[in-house]
């Protein structure tokens, strides 16, 4: 004797489905914009409370490629016209799984691409003792 087939077997299969589908959207809104606003805003507090300025034309974040920055321009605050660095392109590269387990970000590489630094004595001073403080 066989069983009738049900109509709701299809039901399970459209819920996992679109279980699926709103975890991919999740991580793509997670990656592209809640990432790359949040490095932002923890940047510029960072900068601004060390004495600098820093601009960022564009941050990317990608779970495989990291961190992706361009346009990248530092300012002092006694001469906020001429930057004192400038970086057309960075990539930073954590290492994804230590850095959950262990609650610290892991840095695994850093890449600066097209890079120029400007510095005068006291410009030089001031970023050697910003330094020296972490």
């Amino acid at each position: 004797m066989s069983f009738p087939k049900s109509r709701f077997v299809g039901i399970p299969a459209f819920i996992s489905t679109g279980f699926v589908f709103l975890i991919l959207v999740s991580i793509l809104i997670l990656s592209n914009v809640i990432i790359p606003g949040e490095i932002r805003r923890y940047i510029e507090e960072a900068s601004r409370d060390a004495g600098y300025k820093v601009k960022i034309g564009d941050i990317v974040f990608n779970l495989f490629s990291g961190l992706i920055g361009s346009d990248v321009e530092i300012f002092d605050r006694l001469n906020p016209t001429n930057p004192i660095l400038k970086v057309k392109n960075m990539v930073v590269r954590p290492e994804i799984i230590s850095s959950l387990i262990s609650r610290k970000i892991k840095i695994r590489e850093i890449i600066v691409d097209n890079s120029s630094i400007y510095l005068t004595r006291g410009r030089f001073n001031n970023l050697a003792k910003l330094i020296k403080k972490e």
